[in-house]
């Protein structure tokens, strides 16, 4: 007797259809064990004292990696479906999600959400699961949901002749947006500030050149207050790449900080050939921070500069179709002025002329004003010249709005420039042999500025904060010698 089993395994945001093939063999028969196959006898020796047959397991279509945890459960209801256990019977209706452990217990698996959104793309609803990601399979529509703690409860539902009624997904409550800390905000220039509501606003690539423990660093860890509140379809997202990469078992309801290794490799950013996600596809609208910039690898840094403008990477899925993962993170990263990190403090500073330039060298500037749209350098900001603040006033509120007159406008047909942005524009072309690359910056930077003071048209000011917020620039702010209030 034969049992055909269907789950699923993920693939990037994507799902890939498999048969678990569960074969009853003659007792002489002795098939070679995995893993997953003694498992599975234990947990039934455990509960039932069985099965005493043999048996042999076939995945259709071919998957390289059978021996995985996430195929115990559908593998165990195989083998007791060809036992003819109690009123056990055939099934193909039924999707099966869940790994199954030595003491018969239930735990849940990866990749849950985009596998869910498939099975119920092709005309499928019904559907059996960990309890413990019930809550995230109720996020979809009119999907049938059994839910069960151990193989018992699994098998009593599955028995009874009536499937429950499908589900209707409960109304998405996200919580408001994040207030930047009053401390932050009144620890730092205005202008830096700018800089970052700018970049949140725009989801420009921003680098904050500054000291080691100084506000550049506090200011990048607090990133992600600076981004506006989640949307419901945002929310799905996120949810769903989170649960590609991990065991996720309900909402996500903040928006990602994913921090990334200086060990790190190409893979780490974009996947690799498992069809395991980059932190480029976790950090969907989120923050992606590089702490040091320094520190990372120039092959990491060149794979991020070619990706992150595409906003989506292209998995090859195993039946030959194409996977869209989007990949639209607020890339955050910092950069320390001087090899020791004290060159804005005056008589703490010891690197020589030669450590200097050995390092400015290894941070190369064309690399960073091509990966970076905005730069800034991060000084110690007086306490005299605090921020002055309005009650309930935040960043997250002004970039919701900018925000929402970028989508009003449509994105891709951008702001007409003013006379005097247009003579400006040409001037720097003339002067300075602009490349392609370069004006296209300056002009997205510079949209983003016009979209935070409401206007209708590039002015001159946002051409020259455009051209000051070079990364370029920034770096060259601290190579004059330290200085002091």
């Amino acid at each position: 007797m034969t049992a055909f089993i269907p789950t699923a395994v993920p693939v990037g945001v994507d799902a890939h259809l498999l048969e678990i093939c569960v074969h009853r063999h003659r007792d002489d028969f002795r098939p070679k064990w995995l893993g997953r196959d003694q498992v599975v006898r234990d947990a039934l020796r455990t509960a039932y004292r069985y099965p005493e047959f043999s048996w042999s397991v076939t995945v259709t279509p071919p998957y390289p990696a059978q021996d995985i945890p996430s195929f115990t459960f559908a593998l165990a209801l195989g083998v007791l479906v060809c036992g003819d256990h109690g009123s056990m019977r055939p099934f193909g209706d039924v999707l099966v999600l869940g790994a199954l452990r030595a003491n018969g217990r239930l735990e849940g698996v990866s990749g849950v959400l985009p596998i869910l959104k498939h099975w119920r793309r092709i005309g499928r609803h019904t559907v059996i699961l960990p309890r413990q990601q019930e809550p995230l399979a109720r996020l979809l529509d009119g999907l049938v949901v059994m839910s069960a703690d151990t193989l018992d409860e699994a098998i009593a539902l599955l028995s009874r002749s009536a499937r429950p009624a499908p589900s209707t997904a409960p109304a998405i409550v996200l919580p408001p947006a994040s207030v930047l800390a009053r401390t932050v905000e009144q620890s730092v220039s205005p202008h830096v500030l700018r800089a970052l509501e700018t970049g949140a606003a725009g989801e420009h690539p921003t680098l904050l050149v500054g000291p080691t423990t100084g506000s550049a660093a506090v200011l990048a860890r607090s990133a992600r207050d600076f981004l506006p509140a989640l949307t419901a379809e945002d929310a799905m997202a996120i949810t769903t790449a989170a649960s590609a990469a991990t065991v996720t078992r309900e909402l996500v309801t903040e928006r990602p900080m994913r921090r990334l290794a200086h060990d790190a490799v190409p893979t780490d950013l974009v996947g690799d050939d498992d069809y395991d996600l980059g932190e480029l596809a976790l950090a969907h609208q989120g923050v992606l921070l590089l702490e040091d910039l320094s520190g990372f690898s120039q092959s990491v840094l060149e794979c991020l500069a070619e990706h992150l403008r595409e906003r989506e990477l292209l998995f090859q899925h195993p039946k030959g179709f194409i996977s869209r993962v989007p990949t639209a993170p607020w890339v955050v990263a910092t950069l320390r002025p001087c090899p020791c990190g004290h060159r804005e403090v005056a008589g703490t500073c010891r690197c020589t002329a030669r450590d200097l330039a050995a390092y400015y060298t290894a941070v190369p500037s064309q690399l960073l004003d091509g990966l970076f749209d905005i730069g800034v350098a991060v000084r110690a900001w007086p306490p005299h010249a605090a921020v002055a603040l309005e009650a309930g006033d935040c960043p997250a509120t002004r970039v919701a709005a900018t925000r929402a007159r970028r989508d009003h406008r449509r994105e891709e047909l951008g702001l007409p420039l003013g006379y005097g942005a247009a003579l400006q524009l040409d001037e720097m072309r003339q002067r300075h042999e602009w490349s392609p690359q370069e004006e296209a910056r300056t002009r997205r930077v510079a949209t983003t500025l016009a979209d935070l003071r409401g206007a209708t048209k590039l002015e001159c000011s946002d051409i020259d904060d455009a051209l000051a917020w070079r990364p370029s620039v920034a770096l060259n702010a601290f190579r004059r010698p330290a200085w002091r209030w």
